[in-house]
């Protein structure tokens, strides 16, 4: 499953990064229709989620449990399901998936958890600094502007000298924070209008997940520009839909106030993302946006998004096939490298006749087939065994464990109903080997201790069952 996650998170950070550069050929061709524009960019920041969702799913599955149930078939008793992974199961992972996965969340936890504590402040501070608006014509203009937007929420009006352009915040008690600023009854319609369609088009909470989304996705240079690109489209339709409920004069107006917002007034004190922007390209497209009416969609701009539309799927299945063909050539670098360790290091294979397992304590059962964890304590001079099971000839038995201590001794058995079989020897607190199933019959599997106390030590690592 975590092999699955870091697949996830590159396969998705690489197809949104393409489908954002088609994204800007489209606005780069169409910029006047920045409604659809913005609506893609919205269904995109939705696809930049999915390492997220994927992220939740891996760690519900680290706290899933392992359950005993009893099964009844000619190889086994009983055997151990599990549900999913359990936390334990990380440290047998290879290295290398696992610290790229620390490295991931260490970033998103840091610089989210940064951006997060820096915009507490900011807000902090700036309520300790504002007056609330709480009558005037101010307030009035906000309840009839709300009427006629059908914006059904309360919003609180806060007024600071700490900012120089009006911005709003907060989902579900959202505020508009203004500045101290002499505007005309004109223009203060025009700020608040702006403020309360962003709120009317869930613009805020938007802007909330694309923090995270810059935050998921750290490690990307793109989505630093996805994020500026992405309040440049939102800015841009928000002027748009004002200049929709205004009139010809009204718009004229509109654009001198960004004009003068940028030109005239002194920067802010606190940093926030605002009404206006000093940035004269933005600041141009803003007041295209206000003065131009809305251009009808023509046939090229829908060929265009029908071809959007079919190369979304084409290019999240070749960064898929690129990302699994990058993988499977690094997983078989790290694959030759340790079995040629394991090679060099493999145990000593000794034959066994007439061995007896009956002192041995049970400690349930393997898994069907297949790998099977180890982790338990083995007597010093006594031993352990798994139930019985059912093995045709041609099967082995690989068997890689390691004891706490290298100084600890200790057998693999793996022995017939007669006590015939093969027993591989530790060296150095470890056993690494195969035994192979020349025989048909029932075999146990058994690990006995071999230290001159009779204390008992502590075993990891896997067994794996080749039927």
């Amino acid at each position: 499953m975590m092999n699955n996650l870091i697949l996830l998170i590159f396969t998705t950070t690489i197809s949104g990064s393409i489908l954002f550069m088609l994204l800007l050929l489209i606005d780069y061709f169409f910029n006047q229709h920045i409604r659809t524009i913005y609506f893609i960019s919205k269904l995109l920041l939705l696809f930049y989620m999915i390492p997220g969702i994927g992220l939740s799913l891996f760690i519900i599955g680290l706290n899933t449990k392992q359950i005993a149930l009893s099964i009844q078939t000619e190889d086994f008793n009983y055997a151990v399901v599990s549900s999913g992974n359990n936390i334990s199961s990380l440290k047998n992972g290879n290295a290398f998936l696992i610290t790229t996965l620390i490295i991931w969340m260490i970033g998103i936890l840091l610089l989210y958890v940064l951006r997060l504590i820096r915009d507490i402040c900011t807000l902090h501070r700036l309520r300790c600094n504002s007056t609330r608006i709480e009558c005037g014509n101010i307030l009035l203009a906000c309840n009839k502007i709300k009427k006629q937007l059908k914006v059904n929420k309360e919003v609180k009006l806060y007024q600071s000298n700490l900012i120089s352009t009006p911005f709003i915040t907060g989902i579900f008690r959202p505020i508009i924070f203004v500045p101290e600023y002499d505007f005309s009854a004109k223009e203060w319609d025009l700020i608040l209008t702006h403020e309360l369609i962003h709120l009317k088009n869930n613009d805020i909470l938007f802007k909330m997940l694309l923090t995270f989304i810059q935050k998921l996705h750290w490690f990307n240079p793109i989505i630093y520009f996805y994020t500026k690109k992405f309040y440049e489209f939102c800015e841009c339709t928000c002027d748009r839909n004002v200049s929709a409920v205004i009139n010809k004069e009204q718009r004229a107006v509109y654009a001198h106030l960004i004009v003068k917002l940028a030109r005239d007034i002194p920067a802010s004190t606190i940093s926030v993302n605002a009404f206006s922007d000093k940035n004269y390209k933005l600041i141009k497209r803003r007041i295209c946006c206000i003065m131009k009416k809305s251009k009808k969609i023509n046939a090229a701009f829908i060929i265009t998004l029908a071809l959007f539309t079919i190369l979304s799927p084409a290019v999240t299945y070749g960064a898929v096939n690129e990302i699994v063909s990058a993988q499977n050539h690094l997983v078989a670098q790290f694959a030759s490298a340790a079995l040629n360790e394991i090679n060099n290091n493999a145990s000593s294979l000794l034959k066994v006749q007439g061995e007896s397992n009956n002192t041995s304590t049970n400690i349930g059962t393997l898994s069907v087939r297949g790998s099977n964890q180890v982790d338990f304590m083995v007597p010093g001079q006594g031993s352990v065994k798994f139930n019985s099971v059912s093995l045709q000839s041609g099967s082995s038995i690989r068997v890689l464990i390691g004891a706490d201590n290298t100084s600890d001794k200790f057998e693999v058995r793996v022995l017939d109903s007669n006590g015939n079989g093969s027993k591989l020897i530790s060296d150095s607190g470890s056993v690494n080997g195969t035994i192979d199933i020349d025989t048909a019959g029932n075999y146990t599997i058994s690990i006995v201790g071999k230290n001159s106390s009779s204390t008992k030590f502590h075993v990891t690592g896997t067994i794996i069952i080749n039927y």
